[in-house]
């Protein structure tokens, strides 16, 4: 089964979206510690998951964002059971597959990361002064769209060269 096709099919991501984006990644490598540490079933993984996170709220040095992002989690391990379930169950699926093709989803999911970032974040004066210098008119709504508009305009100048 082709693995995007299982998460847009099953939602399993969806379960990442209880917390901040900047923490998303962090959330998912506790399933994946879990699940390196020989968990094998979406259960076992849900289940090592809040044992791990309970044992790290327990302690006296915890920084408290990082309280606040685990707290998160143990939250949406709860209040999220099928979710959680789900997401184990892609993780471990993802763990099972070559790690040419996994190291190929992790690099689409940085992509899109980095569009998602991109889109949210005004254009730069940098790319506001060469988009004039390159004759453009319009002011792009953000720095994703600035960039895309940079690579047409150098793609049609070197069509004409």
């Amino acid at each position: 089964m082709n693995q995007e096709h299982f998460i847009t099919e099953t939602g399993a991501s969806a379960f990442l979206e209880h917390f901040n984006p900047n923490w998303r990644g962090a959330a998912a490598n506790y399933f994946y510690q879990v699940i390196r540490a020989g968990a094998v079933t979406p259960a076992a993984v849900a289940l090592g998951v809040e044992t791990e996170v309970l044992r790290l709220l327990d302690s006296p040095y915890l920084w408290e964002k990082s309280r606040q992002n685990l707290l998160a989690l143990e939250s949406a391990l709860l209040g999220d059971r099928d979710g959680a379930l789900r997401f184990a169950e892609q993780c471990l699926q993802r763990e099972q597959m070559p790690a040419g093709e996994r190291q190929a989803l992790k690099a689409a999911g940085a992509e899109e990361g980095r569009r998602v970032y991109m889109a949210a974040q005004p254009a730069t004066e940098k790319q506001l002064a060469y988009l004039r210098s390159l004759g453009c008119a319009d002011v792009p709504d953000n720095r994703l769209q600035a960039s895309e508009w940079i690579n047409q305009f150098r793609a049609q100048r070197e069509e004409v060269r």
